[in-house]
């Protein structure tokens, strides 16, 4: 949600070999993990994170990227409803590395 930021993102998804597909729900439009939002409308956040994720399967993503701990903690279960990975930022850059290795039952 700030240009500054997916800057930053491309240049390591860059260094890790990571394509970034296009997707409607990304950069400027990309959509809130929804943690604001769960506890105050639970159908309204879980209906965003469904949108999100079908966004994501629908231009052949093979995982969701996080950089934020909250967001990688609401976005595991729908990773798991969905079988997408929710991958936080760091352990992306770990399994470019082989420290850590793909998330097994995943895509």
């Amino acid at each position: 949600m700030i240009p500054e930021y997916d800057d930053f993102l491309d240049e390591i998804f860059e260094l890790v070999g990571v394509e970034r597909p296009t997707r409607k729900y990304e950069r400027l439009n990309a959509v809130c993990c929804t943690a604001p939002l769960i506890y105050v409308n639970r159908e309204l956040a879980v209906d965003i994170q469904k949108k999100n994720f079908e966004d994501a399967i629908a231009c052949g993503a093979d995982a969701i990227i996080t950089s934020c701990p909250l967001c990688q903690r609401v976005l595991t279960r729908p990773g798991l409803q969905f079988n997408l990975p929710n991958i936080f930022i760091t352990d992306l850059c770990r399994i470019a590395l082989g420290e850590k290795p793909w998330p097994e039952g995943s895509r």
